[in-house]
């Protein structure tokens, strides 16, 4: 709260004992801490206050009904990204048990998930360009001045 170091400290403590004297320093010093006890209580107070008046309201309502509905979207999106590898690498999304969705599936005789499964679980080409590929221009398109040696 207050940037005060132990040097400042150690200072304004010299001078208290100076300007009140060491007879009356330890009731001062008590009733500043007693007003900066009162301070803080009312600080907490407040603080307190506040944050029952948000819980009162519709908005925290609201708030913790979204905090819900993203918790769930997250759990739904982590459950289809792990159905989605399943399918890739050739996994079917429920064998026996419960599936994402919480129903209870038939088992899938191995056999069948075999013949299911495609021999390239992945899709695209095959073959990989070993070379840069530079695009061609077609003959009536003008080409760009060659560089300049």
């Amino acid at each position: 709260m207050f940037d005060v170091s132990w040097s400042e400290m150690l200072l304004i403590l010299l001078v208290a004992v100076v300007v009140i004297g060491p007879k009356d320093l330890p009731k001062v010093m008590r009733t500043v801490g007693q007003f900066v006890a009162k301070a803080r209580a009312m600080a907490r107070d407040f603080t307190d206050q506040f944050y029952e008046m948000e819980r009162q309201t519709p908005l925290g309502d609201l708030r913790r009904d979204l905090e819900t509905a993203a918790q769930s979207v997250t759990r739904d999106v982590n459950n289809a990204v792990q159905d989605t590898s399943n399918i890739i690498h050739g996994v079917p999304p429920a064998i026996e048990g419960e599936s994402a969705g919480g129903a209870v599936a038939p088992a899938i005789p191995s056999d069948a998930v075999a013949a299911a499964a495609p021999a390239d679980p992945v899709p695209g080409p095959s073959v990989v360009a070993t070379e840069p590929v530079s695009p061609s221009l077609p003959e009536s398109a003008p080409r760009p001045p060659a560089p300049a040696a």
